[in-house]
């Protein structure tokens, strides 16, 4: 823990303007699939993480691939039972979410697009007010461009937990499943199709969602191309008790596959 919070540091402190420095790992997403893993973070850590994520939103030099994983790590940070949000208000209210922006990722980028920081600017106001007034369908709806839809839907992946978890963000619940409907299409891309299965089966955990997004996930699993299932077969082995037990008849749905290596690794995973 105390390795990804120097390196968070390290990361933040090498953006200073003067030259785009990119990195070869990412201590936000490790520590982000750590704490969906295990159990959370004490009190003391998780103030110093919230003051690192801060620092990196509020640099204007830090790169957008960073800042997305910030993000990310903030919105599961507040998603947590353990009053993460009232304990560490006064930190997270520093966070300039109307002033973010970023420098581009990519190294033959100019500049960062727009859309890309509006959504980050989005995700992390509606994360730190625990309030949105129709920010996040805009949002949803403000570019179609394959990057941009994945950029979203990465996002979303970390956000329906919050939104779930906090009554207030249930009126962002419907766009979202809008969002994922529309795009749940063999014509998407197999990045976004993977965020929208996570995103689906994080819904179907809930009770007003679970018939919807159940119904979508079977038709992601018909439809799909078989990269798509066997990386599926892969998550859902990966997730918990609970979830695959939830998932019973997605799994008898790769289970029964026409494809053999798709068949074979559910049958192996599954048994």
């Amino acid at each position: 823990m105390k390795e990804q919070l120097s390196e968070m540091k390290s990361q933040n402190e090498k953006q200073h303007g003067k030259v785009i420095v990119g990195f070869a790992n990412d201590p936000f997403a490790t520590l982000n699939i750590s704490i969906k893993k295990h159990a959370g973070l004490n009190s003391q850590i998780t103030g110093q993480v919230f003051e690192q994520i801060v620092d990196t939103l509020n640099n204007p030099h830090q790169i957008i691939s960073t800042k997305q994983s910030a993000t990310e790590l903030l919105m599961t940070l507040l998603s947590q039972s353990n009053g993460s949000h009232e304990d560490f208000e006064m930190i997270i209210k520093k966070i300039q979410t109307s002033k973010i922006t970023a420098e581009p990722s990519g190294f033959f980028e100019i500049s960062t697009p727009t859309s890309l920081i509006d959504a980050i600017r989005s995700f992390t106001d509606i994360a730190v007010s625990g309030l949105d007034t129709g920010k996040l369908h805009l949002t949803l709806t403000l570019d179609t461009s394959p990057r941009y839809l994945r950029f979203v839907s990465e996002l979303l992946v970390d956000f329906i937990p919050l939104a779930l978890y906090r009554s207030k963000l249930s009126s962002t619940l419907p766009p979202i499943l809008q969002f994922l409907i529309t795009h749940n299409s063999r014509e998407s891309e197999n990045e976004l199709l993977m965020n929208i299965f996570q995103s689906l089966v994080c819904l179907s955990s809930d009770s007003q969602y679970s018939e919807i997004a159940l119904g979508q996930l079977q038709r992601l699993v018909s439809d799909t191309n078989n990269v798509v299932k066997r990386n599926l077969v892969v998550q859902i082995h990966e997730s918990s008790t609970v979830a695959q037990k939830a998932l019973s008849s997605i799994k008898a749905q790769l289970m029964s596959s026409s494809n053999y290596s798709v068949r074979d690794l559910a049958m192996r995973d599954f048994s």
